[in-house]
């Protein structure tokens, strides 16, 4: 089995830059500067879950974040983007496009059991 050049992992599959063989991740992260890590629940910990979607009103793309966590918190929160399929369709490699983003808290009750 091949191991990854950067991290040292076995890989199944690899992407190869500038002679070195590297697992999706270390290719992200030597190439792009981009790490695979997923934002946390500021309750529990865990890895919060991402799902895109699309606003059928405004056509607007929004991100959704929640917890899935094992503990009885709920944490979500909603980044409206401003992009639309159209804006995406448009974009131009090496111009960047300026839109407003926000972001909106919709739910945050933190676990009502503390461990002792």
């Amino acid at each position: 089995m091949r191991q990854c050049d950067n991290c040292g992992k076995d890989m199944i599959e690899w992407s190869v830059h500038k002679g070195m063989e590297l697992c999706p991740e270390c290719y992200d992260l030597v190439v792009n500067g981009v790490v695979k890590e997923w934002p946390l629940c500021p309750e529990c910990g865990d890895e919060l879950t991402p799902e895109v979607r699309k606003d059928v009103e405004t056509g607007e793309i929004r991100i959704l974040f929640w917890c899935e966590g094992a503990g009885d918190d709920h944490f979500s929160f909603e980044i409206s983007t401003g992009l639309t399929n159209e804006d995406v369709a448009n974009l131009e490699e090496g111009k960047p496009m300026r839109k407003e983003v926000s972001i909106e808290l919709l739910k945050r009750i933190p676990d009502p059991y503390e461990d002792e």
